[in-house]
């Protein structure tokens, strides 16, 4: 009997992402598990602002964020969000109240910044360029960060699969179902023929593939949107050399 199996309980996280190792041999049949993976809402403030200086002297400048648009210091409200990316006139932005530059009166900037909302909920902010100097200039918009999005799909890993017959074909074989949320699902062999993954005797191959996904030759791997996927074996070469056929490959999730 052939399988399809994962070390049980055995899930990563790395980048937004969740994989869970599937292997085709000869071997007994263990639980499916759920695939999980988390992806941080995105949303840009400030682009294309420009804040004229006057006044005199030098300003100094940091970023910062809000809940009620008048307590620049505030830094419970920069708890959820992140910032990705940011730049004051060139200067990049490294993170909330950083230093980012000296500019003279009379001087103009732009700043832009990307924020991440790695919470459960959708966050609106005002965000936006403080000095710190008095007088003080603050100008900033109004920002809705969406909460983080959450996609999951159940694994199976223990699907019923027939003895193999030479010269016979063999049904799909369902390895996913019950997917939440939007996102990607791939699927990398550990081995390929083209667009075909392989298992091997050692000497000999059988193929395989997903049906539903694109294949990506630079990858090397199936891809295809969060939803039901079977894995199936090509026809059996009629003669095939009776043995245990071995390969494996890596289910992977990522939300959008």
């Amino acid at each position: 009997m052939i399988a399809v199996f994962s070390r049980k309980h055995e899930i990563y996280k790395f980048s937004g992402s969740v994989f869970v190792f599937l292997t085709i041999l000869n071997s007994l049949p263990v639980n499916a598990v759920t695939i999980e993976a988390n992806s941080p809402g995105l949303a840009a403030v400030g682009k294309n602002t420009t804040v004229v200086l006057g006044g005199g002297g030098v300003y100094t400048f940091a970023l910062k964020a809000t809940a009620d648009g008048n307590a620049v210091r505030d830094r419970a409200a920069e708890q959820c969000l992140d910032i990705v990316s940011g730049t004051m006139t060139g200067i990049t932005i490294t993170g909330w109240g950083a230093l980012t530059s000296s500019l003279a009166w009379g001087a103009s900037l732009n700043y832009s910044a990307t924020l991440s909302n790695h919470c459960n909920n959708e966050l609106r902010r005002y965000v936006g360029l403080w000095s710190t100097r008095t007088p003080g200039i603050f100008s900033g918009d109004w920002v809705t960060v969406p909460a983080n999005r959450t996609c999951s799909v159940n694994v199976v890993t223990s699907p019923a699969i027939p003895d193999l017959v030479p010269g016979k074909a063999v049904n799909a074989i369902q390895i996913t179902s019950a997917s939440t949320g939007t996102g990607m699902l791939a699927f990398k062999p550990n081995a390929n023929n083209g667009s075909k993954g392989t298992i091997t005797d050692g000497t000999h191959f059988l193929t395989y593939s997903v049906p539903g996904t694109t294949w990506n030759s630079g990858t090397g791997q199936w891809t295809g949107g969060l939803g039901d996927y079977s894995l199936k074996l090509d026809n059996i070469p009629d003669p095939t050399t009776p043995g245990k056929y071995k390969g494996n490959m890596t289910a992977t999730i990522s939300c959008d």
